[in-house]
């Protein structure tokens, strides 16, 4: 019952995909997967344009990085990256540090180069 009522919920032209699945437990587990805020791969993508293509302006120096600090913020919601030891945290912490100064690097005034 609870799985006929989640697929009639859905809108007709989606539901096909999720009426072969076994339970209700398996419609919501994969209606999660597609549509939660985790693995949301186009918000991610526009947050990660959103940071690369953000620059200082008429910020100061100080608001520029707090605004880029929240942006990276908002990026790590939509992070699904787990390490399966801790050498992998290090490395990828050291991978995404990279890349976030690239990012403050590239948005600064012309008058910090």
């Amino acid at each position: 019952m609870v799985m006929y009522w989640l697929v009639q919920s859905i809108e007709p032209s989606l539901s096909k995909q999720y009426i072969a699945l076994n339970t209700s437990k398996d419609v919501w587990d994969t209606i999660a997967e597609h549509y939660s805020g985790e693995n949301n791969y186009a918000r991610g993508n526009d947050i990660r344009n959103e940071c690369s293509g953000f620059s200082q302006g008429s910020l100061s120096l100080v608001e520029y990085y707090s605004k880029l600090t929240y942006m990276w913020q908002k990026l790590d919601s939509y992070c699904s990256f787990i390490p399966t030891n801790p050498i992998d945290v290090v490395a990828f912490q050291r991978y995404m540090d990279k890349l976030r100064v690239w990012d403050f690097l590239a948005g600064l005034n012309p008058e910090y180069d």
